[in-house]
């Protein structure tokens, strides 16, 4: 009997065993997290590799307890853990306050490790509310803040106007919606550890040069590449051998000394031979320098105007070079001539420099034309009312000055105003409560339908998402409620330049001290020919 194959099942059959393959590969290569390998290569085995070099490399293999005993259990390790964070965040009931504030400055920092106000009391009470600190008027209760917190935070909590529809609740103070996540929980546990420890200054200076390689202009694979060197990331003999790897520590193309990671990219004999073409002015043959000073040696050579251009820009794809050269040495037999590496380096570095100046042209002109017709401003349109607006707000005094101008659809100025406020903690906080005031003067005029033009675009976010911006919840209810009287608001984002105007009546405030707020008609006339210019559209 002849049987006849299924071709269609076969072709089935072929395509589950490659998706099987397929969706393998992809289980290691996330659990192996390894990114430099193209996707769609068979690499199961590699990425296998290197989760259980990870295993290894990550294993906590003992602690020491109190006692310096050193612990092999797990249950025990889990103990001596528990314990150390324990101590770390456990008070140790000092008798005075000022034990704790010794050495403390008072400042109110913004973008810097948040945390709670310091308390004055010795004993403090956990049912304590916000609530409790807002008076019947919904504003905060001085008298009661400065028995509870110190003078600088005081401060800063009053540049914060409390909400009373809101009610009480416990929030995380690290995210800013308020909610706790893994995230951000050990974001914290490793900032205290990093507190702690104390770092090494050969540490130190190869975390700077660690820094320095993400700002060299070179191809992004180089850069991690690179930082792999610095990390002592890289698959030569020596790193191998420190990961568990039983393997024969001297290297395989000289046979001269350990395949370090300086071994393989300076001092191996095609290294050596590659930097000798160069002529570049390097330490001498064999010093003892660590790969980090080495690294940062070449990172200087970069920037010294006397050393040839074509050669400094061509360092990251020499060392590039020399590494792909071994490789393939080691694992392809293939035989390299140092003239070769030096010649492909450079090859490979005019085109990458070529292609990225082309590429940011592109960018620059891509950027021009989508900034035509945001950078000038423009009418509204028919029946429309457009209304400019820009606070001023000066970092060191934290005044604050205030300015809109309201616009018709053919460009004239029908209403202009200016105000000085209260001082503000930040410019957000200044930006809100100026758009507070100028919906409340256009709803007073009777102007219910406008389009809000602000030059802030952290203000327009807040407003369009204010869930992200729980800190500013008072002002941004407040601004809610007033549109909700209102016919029609919209807020948009503005160029520096197109909201130039209000920006000028609104620095009149905080430079010249123009404290004395109006409302006029028409604009202002110091500005007469500038509304003239943009109503006619002139450049």
């Amino acid at each position: 009997m002849k049987v006849h194959p299924h071709h269609g099942l076969m072709r089935s059959l072929k395509w589950d065993l490659a998706e099987a393959y397929r969706e393998e590969e992809q289980y290691w290569k996330l659990r192996s997290k390894e990114k430099l390998l193209s996707e769609g290569d068979r690499n199961t085995k590699f990425f296998h590799g290197s989760v259980q070099r990870r295993r290894v490399q990550n294993r906590i293999l003992s602690l020491f307890d109190d006692n310096e005993a050193e612990q092999f259990a797990e249950g025990s390790k889990g103990e001596i853990a528990v314990e150390y964070f324990r101590k770390m965040f456990t008070s140790s009931n000092p008798s005075l306050i000022s034990e704790a504030l010794e050495g403390m400055l008072p400042r109110v920092t913004e973008n810097t490790f948040p945390r709670r106000p310091i308390n004055k009391e010795l004993m403090m009470d956990l049912n304590l509310k916000v609530s409790s600190l807002i008076t019947a008027h919904g504003e905060w209760n001085v008298l009661k803040l400065n028995e509870l917190v110190p003078p600088c935070d005081v401060t800063h909590i009053r540049f914060f106007p409390p909400e009373v529809s809101v009610a009480d609740k416990s929030v995380w103070a690290y995210t800013k919606d308020g909610n706790y996540s893994v995230k951000s929980g050990n974001w914290v546990l490793t900032r205290e550890a990093d507190l702690m420890e104390v770092i090494p200054a050969d540490l130190q200076a190869a975390n700077k040069t660690k820094e320095r390689v993400w700002k060299v202009s070179t191809s992004p694979k180089i850069r991690i590449f690179l930082w792999r060197v610095l990390s002592g990331a890289l698959a030569v003999a020596v790193c191998l051998r420190r990961h568990g790897l039983n393997i024969n520590p001297v290297c395989q193309l000289c046979n001269g000394s350990n395949e370090t990671i300086s071994h393989v990219l300076f001092d191996c004999h095609l290294a050596h031979n590659v930097w000798s073409i160069t002529g570049l002015p390097l330490w001498s043959h064999g010093s003892p320098i660590s790969i980090a000073e080495r690294v940062d040696h070449l990172l200087n050579l970069m920037e010294k105007q006397d050393v040839d251009k074509e050669w400094r820009e061509a360092i990251p794809w020499l060392l590039w070079g020399i590494w792909k050269a071994r490789n393939s040495t080691l694992y392809a037999a293939n035989t390299n001539s140092p003239y070769f590496v030096v010649a492909t380096a450079l090859a490979d570095t005019k085109e990458w420099l070529q292609q990225n100046i082309l590429s940011q042209q592109g960018t620059v002109l891509r950027n021009q034309r989508q900034m035509v017709g945001e950078k000038l401003w423009t009418k509204p349109a028919f029946g429309k009312i457009k209304c400019n607006i820009h606070t001023s707000w000066i970092k060191d005094s934290c005044h604050v000055g205030g300015a809109w101008i309201a616009r018709n659809h053919a460009g004239d100025a029908i209403f202009h105003t200016r105000d000085a406020f209260l001082p503000m903690f930040n410019r957000l906080a200044a930006e809100l409560h100026g758009i507070l005031w100028c919906l409340r003067g256009l709803r007073d005029i009777h102007i219910v339908s406008c389009e809000l033009w602000s030059d802030c675009g952290a203000a327009i976010d807040a407003l369009r998402r204010p869930e992200v911006y729980p800190k500013y919840r008072s002002q941004l209810l407040k601004i809610q409620q007033v549109i909700r009287v209102m016919r029609e608001v919209s807020f948009h984002l503005s160029s520096p330049k197109a909201n130039a105007l209000a920006r000028e009546i609104a620095c009149s405030v905080t430079r010249d001290g123009r404290f004395t707020s109006y409302l006029a008609r028409g604009g202002p006339a110091w500005l007469h020919n500038r509304i003239e210019d943009e109503r006619r559209g002139r450049r």
